[in-house]
């Protein structure tokens, strides 16, 4: 009895933890922990619930009794507002009515809102969670073919199309048109203790100019709700052989190009892919006139928000992660100030 108690003891006192303390084994067991509580906000009765990630939020794949399955969304990093995602929710409703374009909608909680929110000791916050119907398809980052790119390029047009000279009515979403978006500047705190000072000197240095290109293009700019993070890990080719766009977290209010830019960022390892992105743009409407230089600005500011929220996670695989990553920034970086372009190095 003893024994089983001092393992209930100590199983207890790791919960009891801040999130970003536990091991990464014990914060996988916690996030599981939340899912039916967040499950019956949405009034889903639980069969089985299926871990899709763990990394700067959590997804779920959750199915009920009755087979109809969906994917919860529990942003354990994110600083969005509740506001900002109820605006979220009605501009995926505004894709759904305008395009063709698969766009996760959510369902709404037992109060009439599009997301759930529980306050969770461990956070020491209220946690917020979205629920939306599963989207049946793969991901194709693995296989890559030109079709998916230009099928990107063609719905991020559409994506822009529908977001041009709208404004949300219910909530608002947060202003992302600089080259953090809407994160704080960690470069500046305790948080950057890690980053030596010839890199850090080189953040500074590259902030700098990447700020001025932000404020430039911006003021050029029909500025409008972009999805800020339209890569192909969060595109799903579909058994029709459509393409549905998910994970709207970062959506926010931008100028078209950064989408290309975040875009292209992923891309830049597959150089003969790129232009397909263009190619499929342009097939819905003119691509956004810009400057060489000023993509390959919006591509840094790209690496400088990654490395960015990366010093402040709290999911411990992704804390293990940043020595190599302050590693590939200094030879992306360096590669940038020799060359003036942006190339996806790695140490590897």
């Amino acid at each position: 009895m003893q024994r089983a108690y001092d393992s209930f003891s100590k199983w207890y006192s790791s919960w009891m933890q801040a999130f970003s303390d536990m091991n990464h084994e014990n914060q996988i067991t916690f996030v599981q922990s939340l899912v039916p509580k967040f499950a019956r906000e949405f009034n889903l009765e639980l069969h089985d619930v299926e871990l899709l990630n763990i990394g700067f939020n959590v997804a779920f794949k959750i199915t009920t009794p009755e087979k109809s399955a969906y994917t919860l969304r529990i942003n354990i990093n994110s600083i969005k507002q509740p506001e900002e995602l109820e605006a979220e929710a009605e501009w995926l409703e505004r894709i759904r009515d305008l395009t063709d374009v698969n766009v996760p909608v959510p369902i709404r909680d037992t109060h009439g809102h599009s997301f759930s929110s529980l306050y969770v000791d461990a956070f020491e916050r209220d946690v917020l969670s979205i629920a939306y119907p599963w989207i049946e398809g793969t991901i194709p980052s693995d296989d890559l073919t030109r079709e998916d790119i230009f099928m990107l390029g063609r719905n991020m047009a559409l994506l822009h199309n529908s977001s041009a000279d709208w404004i949300p009515s219910r909530g608002r979403l947060s202003l992302i048109n600089r080259p953090l978006m809407n994160s704080h500047n960690h470069y500046v705190t305790d948080y950057a203790a890690g980053v030596d000072e010839p890199l850090l000197q080189m953040i500074h240095e590259l902030m700098s100019e990447c700020e001025e290109v932000h404020e430039r293009l911006s003021l050029a700019s029909n500025l409008r709700p972009i999805h800020a993070d339209l890569h192909l890990e969060n595109v799903i080719r579909q058994p029709d052989g459509s393409q549905a766009i998910i994970d709207f977290d970062d959506c926010g209010i931008g100028f078209p190009l950064q989408d290309f830019a975040i875009s292209i960022f992923y891309l830049r390892d597959k150089p003969d892919l790129e232009r397909h992105l263009f190619e499929g743009y342009e097939s819905v409407k003119a691509v956004p006139v810009f400057h060489q230089q000023d993509l390959e600005l919006l591509l840094i500011s790209r690496q400088l928000l990654l490395l960015n929220d990366l010093l402040t996670i709290t999911t411990a695989e992704e804390k293990e992660f940043i020595p190599k990553y302050l590693e590939y920034t200094r030879l992306r970086f360096e590669h940038y100030k020799e060359t003036g372009k942006f190339k996806l190095l790695r140490t590897e």
